[in-house]
This record gives C-alpha cells, structure tokens and sequence, in this order.
C-alpha cells in the first residue's frame, strides 16, 4: 500500500520506478523542500500532494505499545543522543513521571511503583546515575493571553490539502497568528488520544496539549523562513 501510494507520487513527478530506494525517494523529498523554501507565491500549492507523499513514506510509525501504554507514551521524547545522557531517561519528579529531547516534553502523574528522584529506562528499568535532571516545570507556557483549541487526531492532515501543512511541519492557530510545530511530535503527543485540548499563545511559544488520564506535552516552535 505504501509503495503503491509512493509510485502515485513519484509518477505525477515523472520519475516513477518499479523498485523504489529511499535513498532516491529522500533526495526527491529534500529537492522539494528547497524548491518550496525558495518561492514565495501559490506555486507551493502545486508541490503539496507530492511532497506531502513523501513525508507519509518516510514517515515513522508509532509503536502498538505506546498508543496504550502510558510509561510508553511519556518515554517518546526521550531523547537518543549519547551526548544528553540525563534526557535518554524518563525521571520521576515529585509524582510526576516526564520525559524530554530538547524539543518536546511528556509528562504524566506517576502510577503506583515508581520512586521520586529516580531515572527510569525506556522499557521501565530503575538507572542509576549521577545526572540532574533540568528543571522541566519552567518550560510549560504560563497560561495568559492565548488561544485554547479542541484539536483531533484526525485533523493532522499531512494530505496536502490543508493549509496548516508544509511538509513535516504542522500550524496551530493562535491570538497573534500561527505557530508551526513538528508534524511527528504532535502524533506522538496524540498518539493515544483521539483529541486534545491544545493551548498557545504566539509564534514563538511552546504548544501545550492536555490529554486524558492527566497527561501533558509541551511541543518547541519551529522557525518558518
């Protein structure tokens, strides 16, 4: 079906093969987003469906376990850098167990078994370590003027009809405007939730999301040329 849905788009390009490699399907992809970022007018409009094909192919899947597991879902936005060893971890915080890559945060309160001021693997294993977690509370926006949204896990359109798409990124609407976001981290953040509450205040402020079961992330703008 991918592969199918795939050739439909490399065909409307006139490149079209049997046996796709990603390795050609991304330089299409990066070819695309450099001719985009490089007008200004309603030509964009033409590249969409193409390049919204692409963004489905390469496009990782979320896991089974994280649409219904809830330590799962915080874990995502563990980071995977070696070099942030203390955000490879999830961390238990008065009652709170949270996650975060730099880029986006999960957080959640903690069910019955986890210990405050303790790091916990991905799958759930107690990590010993010398690492201090950052102060993660200072990061969710302060909720003054701005715009509260019910958002649908069904209205992240990456079909290239919707105006809020350019490529992988996705816009939430706001007081002063719009703010693009991560099209994935918003897929994540839902990814166990058929909607959401979705909080943000301008262009350049977190998106904050409250979900059920008290889960919350926090998603970091992206900056739009």
């Amino acid at each position: 079906m991918k592969n199918e849905m795939y050739n439909n788009v490399m065909l409307h390009t006139g490149s079209a093969k049997k046996n796709i490699k990603k390795a050609e399907a991304f330089d299409e992809l990066v070819s695309m987003i450099q001719y985009m970022d490089s007008i200004k007018d309603d030509r964009v409009k033409v590249l969409a469906p193409r390049l919204a094909g692409l963004v489905n192919y390469f496009e990782p899947k979320i896991t089974a376990k994280a649409k219904k597991d809830p330590f799962a879902w915080v874990a995502q936005a563990c980071s995977t850098d070696p070099l942030r060893e203390v955000l490879n971890y999830v961390y238990c915080d008065k009652g709170m167990l949270v996650a975060t890559d730099g880029r986006r945060m999960h957080w959640m309160p903690a069910p019955e078994g986890y210990e405050d001021n303790t790091f916990y693997t991905t799958r759930g294993d107690k990590h010993d370590t010398s690492c201090v977690f950052p102060n993660w509370r200072q990061v969710i926006p302060e909720r003054g003027v701005g715009t509260w949204t019910m958002y649908k896990r069904s209205s992240i359109s990456i079909d290239g009809t919707s105006r809020n798409f350019r490529g992988n990124k996705i816009s939430v609407t706001n007081v002063k405007g719009s703010t693009y976001i991560d099209t994935k981290y918003l897929k994540e953040a839902m990814s166990m939730d058929a909607e959401a509450t979705m909080y943000n205040h301008d262009e350049l402020s977190p998106v904050l999301l409250h979900m059920d079961g008290e889960r919350k992330a926090v998603i970091m703008p992206l900056r739009m040329s």
